[in-house]
Parts: structure tokens; C-alpha cells; sequence
């Protein structure tokens, strides 16, 4: 087992074992795949017998379904029926991984998420440690001796299925990260994704163009739009919304978008879509585009970057959510999730596999 210490080092600079091939960036969904599951029989590769059986769970059963960045504990959750204890959550925690282990799974992040995606993940991790004064970088002082526990350790694991056999997946979560993939023969299922963003010292994109789509619509779509007006109204939802399935549309049609209001649309979704893979990125940022004049924004409290809101922006193949926590410390505390509604993800409620 890792030292605190050197298993943040290891997190955050990810380098590459000194034998570890240069990996090109893959230029089809296939070869996505074939990277994934290249990578990720390496790092189970490195996993003793016990903990890949801590970390393995069936395809399509109730522990992929259950998906949450918050430790179910906190939420007074059962759902799964299970001891959660120690750590809140199932899988294998990065803390009890050995230092090839953690090398090799962060090179199946690295083929799994696009540049910026990867970047996300890293920052996530750091913020989860201590203050970094000299870097004028801020982190939520996480240890698992604290409260509550947590810090860059208490991230986890979960194998479902046997990877490259069938159907196939993973999962990589937190607080503040919920990685769900699955393979579904030669596709890449990349839904749901959750981020969050504490504390950011500078807010996130997904909060400053949601801010700015709302401000570019017409003062009918704004009136539709803003569903609760009152900032201190205890009706704006306190989180995102994890119901499996396609939620009630709520808000208003964006129908015809202006130039500029069409440009801060692709921008605010390329926050998320573009956090995989260009041959993954690229159809499902064009199936967004499309659908652009469908899609509904409905907003619930401040139109503003500094306190407490909530918006949802739904197209008929896709649901975008963010939670702007308020300002803590002088930095922001942003949520923000993806869900793709029809692609047959077993975490957004597909029945079968």
C-alpha cells in the first residue's frame, strides 16, 4: 500500500513506467476499444487475486446501476443493500493499490478520456489534497482520518464483467468523479459522466456559457426559461438528477438560436462531450449540434457565476446538468454531469446489455 504522500505524487504526475509504449491517439471507434481493453487487462494484470475480486462485480447487476459521486453513507443511502463501511463506496480504493497499479490504470484514463477530459480527472484528484501555497492551488484537505474521510485516495475501482469478453465495463469513482464506461462489442458506451469542480479558482465553463446561453436568448425563452427566479427559493433542486431514464422536459424550447447563442450551445456541451476520445467525441458532438434548436433550458435560481443555482439543458438523445454551489473560500464549487438518454448505457437504466 501506497503512503499518502507518495500516492498523491503518483496520482497527480501519472508517468509512465519507463518500458511503457507511446500510445497514438486512436483515429476510430474500433481502435478505441482496442486501446480500453489493451489497457485495461494491463492494469487488472497488475491487481492481486483478493483485490480484483474486491474490485469485480456482474455485468448489468444492481452495483453498475448505482451510480453517485457523494458516498452512498452520506446520502442515508440503501439502495444496494450492502455494508458500505469503511469507505462509502464499493470497488477498489486507490489507496490500497500498489505503485504499478496506479501508473497502469492512469494509462487507461489516458486512453479513455480525450486531453482535456484527463486533465479534468488530475485536477479532481489534487483538489481532493491539501493546499498547494506555492502553486496558489487550493484543495479540499481531504484525509481519510478526517471528516468527512475521503482525500485522493478514497477514489475506486469497479470491474463489471471480464474485460474484452462480452460486454464489458468500468467505472472510476469519487467525490467529485463518476467515469462509467462500458463496451458494447465495437462501441464505446461513455454515459454517465459526473465532474465536479472544488474548489476552482477559476469557475468552470459549464457555469460561465450556461450563464451566458440563458443572458443570449430572447426575454420570451428567459421568462420561459427561468423556472425559479428566487435565489433562496427551496424548490432548486440541491444536486443533479441521477432518475434512470428521460426526465419530464422542463424550461424553454431554444428553437432558432441566434450566431451567438448556436456558438456558446456547442461551446457549453463541448465542456462534457469533449472530454473523450475524438472518434467518440466527434458523432455524438454532431448528434448535439443537431439537435440544438429541440433542446430546452430550464434554470432555477441566480443568473449569475457566483451563487447557488441549478439548469438543466435536455435534448431528445441527451441530458446536461449543473449545480453552482456558491462560493466557498472566494472559489467556486461546480457540479456538472452528462447523460446520453438513448444509447442503452446499463447506468442510465438499459434493462439489458
Amino acid at each position: 500500500m501506497l503512503s499518502s504522500a507518495l500516492l498523491l505524487a503518483v496520482l497527480v504526475a501519472a508517468t509512465p513506467a519507463d518500458n511503457a509504449a507511446f500510445v497514438p491517439p486512436a483515429q476510430t471507434e474500433a481502435e478505441v476499444v482496442q486501446q480500453i481493453t489493451v489497457a485495461a487487462k494491463a492494469f487488472v494484470a497488475t491487481l492481486p487475486p483478493a483485490d480484483l475480486a474486491s474490485a469485480s462485480f456482474a455485468y448489468a447487476g444492481p452495483e453498475q446501476r448505482y451510480w453517485h459521486w457523494i458516498p452512498a453513507p452520506l446520502l442515508a443511502d440503501t439502495a444496494l443493500g450492502k455494508n458500505y463501511a469503511p469507505y462509502g463506496r464499493i470497488g477498489l480504493p486507490l489507496e490500497k493499490m500498489g505503485t504499478d497499479s496506479v501508473v497502469k490504470l492512469h494509462q487507461l484514463f489516458q486512453v479513455t478520456l480525450s486531453a482535456n477530459g484527463y486533465r479534468k480527472l488530475e485536477q479532481v484528484l489534487r483538489r481532493e489534497g491539501g493546499d498547494e501555497p506555492r502553486m496558489g492551488f487550493m484543495g479540499i484537505n481531504r484525509t481519510p482520518t478526517g471528516t468527512p474521510p475521503g482525500g485522493p485516495g478514497w477514489y475506486f475501482f469497479s470491474l463489471f464483467g471480464s474485460v474484452g469478453e462480452g460486454h464489458w465495463g468500468f467505472r472510476f469513482e469519487g467525490h467529485h468523479i463518476s467515469l462509467n464506461i462500458a463496451i458494447d462489442g465495437e462501441h464505446v458506451l461513455t454515459s454517465p459522466l459526473a465532474i465536479g469542480h472544488n474548489p476552482s479558482p477559476i469557475v468552470p465553463e459549464a457555469s460561465t456559457l450556461g450563464t451566458r446561453l440563458f443572458n443570449a436568448l430572447s426575454p420570451e425563452q428567459q421568462k420561459a426559461a427561468h423556472v425559479i427566479v428566487d435565489g433562496s427559493d427551496k424548490g432548486i433542486p440541491g444536486d443533479m438528477d441521477r432518475t434512470p431514464g428521460k426526465p419530464a422536459l422542463a424550461g424553454a424550447t431554444l428553437s432558432a438560436l441566434s450566431p451567438e447563442a448556436l456558438a456558446l450551445y456547442d461551446g457549453l456541451t463541448e465542456d462534457l462531450v469533449g472530454s473523450f476520445p475524438e472518434p467518440i467525441a466527434k458523432p455524438l458532438r454532431a448528434k448535439v449540434h443537431a439537435q440544438a434548436a429541440e433542446a430546452r433550458l430550464a434554470w432555477y435560481g441566480d443568473v449569475d457565476d457566483f451563487h447557488p443555482h441549478y439548469y438543466r439543458l435536455q435534448g431528445p438523445s441527451f441530458l446536461m446538468q449543473v449545480r453552482h454551489q456558491g462560493l466557498e473560500r472566494g472559489h467556486a464549487h461546480v457540479h456538472t454531469s452528462w447523460r446520453t438518454l438513448d444509447d442503452g448505457s446499463v447506468a442510465n437504466g438499459a434493462t439489458t446489455p
